[in-house]
């Protein structure tokens, strides 16, 4: 006998709705969010790009707005709720350009305009937490007003390094475009403040175009390539790069860098000639290096620095040590403690040697605080002259007289500097020096402040001509006059100077040069004028 039941319709239907609820509830919840989980979206704001230059990321923005537009790589905030904790899950796209965040939490994402999203209405997609939304307001990019406010150089070689200042340049390499006088230069980097372009060949004097964002911008000057040529002697060298350079007679380039002396062969081979003993309390730094006719090093040591606190300076040995060229280091003159006094090598004190430099019969001098001294090849030191703060000093092999810059006074604003000449008697005077077109506004002395607050470094040629690297220019003073050479091939900060018999020009510079930060990779340019 079989049983039969009858369902009646209406409980057939709860029936089945509790199938279906045992089975598909679990899938049907999945595509209902509780909306109390989802992103939500409250404000929107932006910085806008202030056209400074900073070195360290998107703190360039000082115009606080609460809108729904933004140029191309400036910040936008997004504010809200129930957004990751951890702003690296978080992602926003401009239409279909994907952006990370680039910081942020659960009440905030904060995002960069990508620099090539088309300028107009696009729809911001928010993706956070796991979930995805779509800001309901378009978000309106708006057009670049892309501006140039100046270049590192106006005249420079071929090959040489020259870095373009603005604002809203694109942050896309390729998408920058320069030429000089017409002819396309190559673009080496670019971002929002500055492009960084290589001066073409043949490209002669005439207009410098950047096109960026499809603006054309023409800088006001023409742009002059000029006819001199450049090597690297030292490439793939790394780490802070050599100063206080000296050749010997055979072509070996010696530099310094905190204790150590390195000689660099003339194909670039660089090796540790020799170093002043460090201690685990204090580090000896050299400040002055020198080379005699028969090739013994002469180093002046007029501090040491502390390795805990690199900032902090001490008193302590002031010396002038000698270096033979098999590398035997000994003390020269000098005492393990400070002072002003004249005497026979190790009988002498300093308080601060620095600059070195020999005349033609062999003397060395050093600048040591507010005097200058000299040392004859015998190690006999005595006080040549009084003058104040040298930053830079040379020695005109013609006539022994020596050339030194000074602070020639000072306000709250800062200081200027002089250029002083002491004749070999020790009788001191001050030249006249007119600036040539090409020049700093003002000439570079008496009165540029920026020249007391720069590294200062100064040579003289076979001719008599001063050659002085003030910060990342290379001037020259020839027959009283001063002007640009423009032989600076990175355009970065000059931290050593040199010339040879022949009249090349040895800089120590940084391989990738900005207004405010230097690159970690130094080389030996070997310029030929």
């Amino acid at each position: 006998m079989v049983n039969v039941i009858l369902i009646k319709k209406p409980t057939l239907i709860l029936v089945c709705l509790s199938v279906l609820f045992a089975f598909g509830c679990k899938k049907d919840k999945k595509q209902f969010e509780d909306p109390k989980t989802l992103p939500v979206v409250t404000t929107m704001q932006y910085y806008m790009y202030d056209g400074k230059i900073y070195t360290d990321g998107p703190h360039y923005y000082n115009q606080f707005i609460l809108n729904n537009l933004g140029v191309p790589n400036s910040v936008i905030l997004i504010n809200g709720h129930n957004f990751s904790q951890d702003f690296k899950e978080s992602k926003v796209l401009f239409n279909n350009i994907s952006v990370a965040a680039m910081a942020g939490d659960s009440t905030q994402i904060i995002v960069m305009i990508p620099d090539n999203v088309t300028s107009g209405p696009v729809t911001l997609t928010i993706n956070t937490n796991g979930k995805t939304i779509v800001h309901p307001t378009r978000f309106t990019v708006e057009t670049p007003n892309p501006q140039i406010s100046g270049v590192s150089i106006e005249s420079g070689m071929v090959g040489a390094k020259v870095i373009i200042y603005g604002s809203d340049f694109s942050t896309t390499r390729a998408n920058n475009k320069v030429t000089v006088n017409g002819v396309s230069a190559s673009v080496d980097s670019a971002s929002i403040s500055a492009v960084y372009i290589t001066v073409p060949a043949t490209s002669g004097t005439g207009k410098l175009i950047l096109t960026t964002h499809g603006v054309a911008l023409t800088y006001k000057d023409d742009f002059e390539t000029i006819p001199s040529t450049f090597t690297i002697l030292n490439p793939g060298t790394t780490g802070f790069g050599p100063q206080n350079l000296a050749l010997d007679a055979a072509g070996n380039t010696y530099g310094t860098i905190d204790n150590t002396v390195y000689k660099i062969s003339p194909n670039g081979i660089s090796t540790v000639l020799a170093k002043i003993p460090a201690s685990a309390d204090a580090v000896p730094y050299i400040a002055g290096c020198a080379v005699d006719p028969s090739g013994n090093v002469f180093i002046s040591s007029p501090y040491v620095r502390v390795p805990s606190r690199l900032s902090i300076i001490i008193n302590g040995p002031a010396k002038i040590y000698k270096i033979t060229p098999d590398g035997t280091l000994s003390v020269f003159a000098g005492k393990d403690y400070t002072g002003q006094v004249d005497g026979q090598g190790t009988n002498a004190q300093f308080w601060g040697p620095k600059n070195l430099v020999f005349d033609a019969s062999g003397n060395l001098y050093v600048n040591d605080q507010t005097s200058i001294r000299k040392i004859t090849p015998d190690g006999l030191v005595s006080t040549f002259a009084n003058i104040t703060s040298v930053m830079a000093m040379a020695v005109d092999a013609r006539t022994g007289s020596l050339y030194v810059t000074e602070p020639s006074g000072g306000d709250n604003m800062g200081f200027s500097a002089r250029i002083r000449k002491i004749a070999p008697g020790g009788m001191i005077s001050t030249p006249v020096i007119n600036p040539m077109q090409g020049a700093l506004p003002g000439g570079l002395f008496p009165d540029i402040k920026q020249f007391y607050q720069s590294t200062v470094h100064m040579v003289v040629d076979a001719s008599g001509d001063l050659f002085v690297a003030v910060g990342t220019s290379l001037y020259k003073i020839k027959n009283s006059a001063i002007t640009n050479t423009y032989l600076n091939p990175t355009s970065g900060r000059i931290i050593a100077l040199m010339l040879d018999s022949t009249g090349k020009i040895y800089l120590t510079l940084p391989e990738i040069a900005d207004k405010q930060s230097s690159s970690d990779k130094f080389l030996i340019y070997k310029v030929t004028p």
